[in-house]
């Protein structure tokens, strides 16, 4: 009976870690996507402003 209640004790705990873990791996991956776009408009105005230089 005693590892019952001790397993229902411990589903809530690991429940909430794996939330826990689900949530601050979305986080991260969008935090990461957005560096990822951030790199790719920089390096697009970057390209813009050497054709600005170009034609100056």
């Amino acid at each position: 009976m005693k590892p019952e209640t001790e397993q229902r004790g411990l589903w809530p705990i690991t429940q909430q870690f794996g939330v826990f873990m689900l949530a601050s791996s979305s986080v991260v991956m969008v935090k990461e996507l957005m560096r990822i776009e951030n790199e790719e408009s920089e390096a697009e105005s970057r390209d813009k402003f050497e054709g600005w230089d170009r034609w100056c």
